[in-house]
């Protein structure tokens, strides 16, 4: 059994941004992560209801989390009591500064005193979520969120919804309103928001925060007539490209647009418990890979998700998709349960047969039998199976 010790000069010696073509090093990070941190009870939003306290783990452990810190390190860390993005952990830990989302604000429904603004929103967005889901007149949620719970100054609004784009403390909203937001301050507001977020682009280990929040600045600039930083747009464009490739053996080539995503539906617990035998068997063995606990009835997990993140049994989130080849006319070969916007399993369609296949806080990966994930090369085909369905994921799971 390594010593802390032993993985602390694992994680010193492990180059971050190694990339998919690189040798794998002599102990994987996600190893070093299970010995270190176990899964908590409260399924992926255990970093809300049960979160780690950093500050008293003991010297030699608290290295070992901020060399993971380093990079896009270990698997589903919002199990394990921390947040699932890499920044907030940074920040979490003291390694970044703190910004918005880390400031005090009072919210009855969380207590007394203050509290982090992050978790006050994720309040505000529960219930505007809860009450407005299906409503087709439903009020604009900055608004809405202003009269009940806070308001700000578009600068910080801006910065806020910018936030939740860039998945910070795994918060999501059902629209976008960061387009909005960019358009109610000014030019040189706008302009200095790009280029502060280029900036955090640029040095983040989070690289997927180029496709989340540079595209979208860019976007809003361009909707004013306004030019976008010259690195973010540079970064941009070389965003598929691996990191240092002059020294690196070439990713394997992926197939684009190889699979189609379709029939997405929202499942509450009626539509559950009306399934078929084979279906309601599906849901029940994801809702186990998501909570981390097996559940009797779809009812057990909807009443536990519900109390977990503060909602009512009809605001927990979950959908299921189909998905088939690309090629015209071909009939859907899988089915993907998804919890909570990016976490799900893939089945057989019309049974309970696992693919090998699940999607951690949007990545697919490789699984064995046991639901581990595989090791790279360990089983080729369904490493390739899911590069090609991460190269197909629509805009509205990537």
């Amino acid at each position: 059994m390594p010593t802390a010790e032993d993985d602390i000069r694992a994680l010193e010696a492990l180059r971050p941004g190694r990339g998919p073509g690189a040798p794998p090093p002599a102990t994987e990070p996600t190893a070093i992560q299970a010995r270190w941190f176990r899964p908590r009870r409260g399924g992926n939003v255990a970093f809300v209801s049960a979160p780690l306290d950093v500050a008293g783990l003991p010297r030699p452990q608290r290295r070992i989390l901020e060399l993971l810190c380093a990079d896009d390190y270990g698997e589903s860390w919002g199990h394990r009591g921390l947040p699932p993005d890499i920044r907030s952990r940074r920040r979490l830990l003291g390694l970044d500064p703190p910004g918005v989302l880390e400031e005090l604000a009072a919210c009855a429904a969380l207590g007394k005193g203050k509290h982090p603004r992050w978790r006050v929103l994720r309040v505000a967005l529960d219930d505007y979520r809860r009450k407005h889901a299906n409503d087709p007149e439903r009020p604009p949620l900055q608004a809405w969120i202003a009269e009940r719970f806070f308001d700000a100054s578009p600068v910080v609004w801006l910065e806020l919804w910018t936030e939740v784009k860039a998945r910070s403390y795994h918060l999501s909203t059902g629209g976008d309103p960061l387009a909005a937001a960019a358009a109610a301050v000014s030019k040189a507001d706008r302009a200095a928001w790009a280029r502060r977020w280029a900036a955090e682009i640029e040095r983040s280990p989070e690289r997927n925060l180029r496709h989340w929040v540079g595209a979208a600045i860019v976007a809003a600039l361009e909707s004013h007539g306004e030019a976008a930083p010259a690195k973010l747009v540079r970064s941009l464009a070389l965003r598929d490209a691996p990191p240092r490739a002059a020294t690196r053996a070439p990713a394997p080539a992926v197939a684009r647009g190889v699979y189609r995503f379709s029939g997405k539906k929202r499942f509450g617990l009626a539509d559950v418990e009306q399934l078929d035998a084979a279906s309601r068997r599906q849901f029940l063995l994801a809702a186990k890979k998501y909570g981390g606990k097996a559940f009797a009835t779809p009812r057990a997990f909807f009443a536990r998700e519900a109390k977990e993140q503060g909602t009512t049994i009809d605001g927990v989130g979950v959908v299921r998709w189909a998905i088939a080849p690309a090629a015209p006319r071909s009939e859907p070969r899988w089915e993907m349960w998804v919890f909570l916007v990016d976490n799900g399993t893939v089945f057989v369609r019309g049974t309970a047969t696992l693919a090998g296949i699940a999607m951690f806080q949007g990545r697919f990966v490789a699984e064995d039998a046991r639901g581990r994930v595989v090791k790279p090369g360990a089983a080729p085909s369904l490493e390739r199976f899911a590069r090609e369905l991460q190269a197909s994921l629509p805009r509205s799971l990537a």
